[in-house]
Order: structure tokens, then sequence, then C-alpha cells
């Protein structure tokens, strides 16, 4: 970690229990306390649909959309981040609907989005964005 991170991480532990050391439960909890996955439904359906017409009208596949920023990081899978970045060049929705649509595409809630769901969703009606259980 670099000093600017290492800094940030004191001061986050700092005001988080208002003392200068954290002990080592305190810290595990938060390392290993899963984010609370939000989105809007209905408002990730109207990106999906947004995103169909504009792949339908451009002859695109999502699969050839996601490669063109090198954004699969698997096989399968690709990150948050890069997915984000794939949708948002396309122009057709504002960063907002992209992150809500990222979201609603990450099922496990682990910074994946399954490069199938994303097919399964634009393409039929039968994706859900129910959260899977995943192995720990």
């Amino acid at each position: 970690m670099t000093n600017e991170e290492v800094k940030t991480m004191h001061e986050f532990f700092r005001a988080k229990f208002r003392r200068p050391e954290v002990r080592k439960a305190e810290f595990a909890e938060l390392i290993n306390k899963q984010p609370v996955r939000k989105y809007d439904s209905k408002g990730a359906k109207y990106s999906l649909n947004l995103l169909k017409k504009h792949l339908q009208k451009s002859g695109k596949h999502i699969e050839t959309v996601l490669n063109t920023q090198k954004a699969i990081e698997f096989p399968d899978e690709i990150c948050l981040r890069g997915f984000k970045i794939s949708v948002y060049s396309l122009g057709v929705m504002t960063q907002q609907q992209v992150n809500n649509l990222a979201k609603y595409l990450d099922k496990a809630n682990n910074g994946m989005i399954k490069v199938a769901d994303v097919n399964l969703a634009l393409n039929t009606d039968q994706y859900s964005p129910a959260t899977v259980m995943t192995k720990k």
C-alpha cells in the first residue's frame, strides 16, 4: 500500500472508533462486512432496454462491446469498473443509470458481473437480480 493509502486507513479508523488503535475483532468485522446491494429494478430494466435498442441499431453484440475496452477479466465475468466503462462509452446512458444497472447485474455482490447474466437480461425476461449464495 502507498503511504497515502495507509494514511487514509488510519484516518478512517480513528474517525470510526475515536481512538488511535483498533482491536483485531473490530478490524475483522469491518473487513468482512458485506456492502448492501441497492438498485432500482425499474430503472435498471429501462437501462437494459436502452442498451438493447442501441446494440440492435449498431448491429453489435454485448460481448463485442465488453471486449472493446479489454474489460473481460475472466472468460465468463467482467469487473464492475470494466462493465461501467464499456457501457458508458456507448453514450446511451447517464453515469447514474450505468451504476444502477451494474448493481442490478452483480448478483453475487462481489464486484463481478457474469456475461451470461447480461445476455440473459438483454434477451429474455428470465433474468432475476436475486442474490445468489456464494461459497466461502
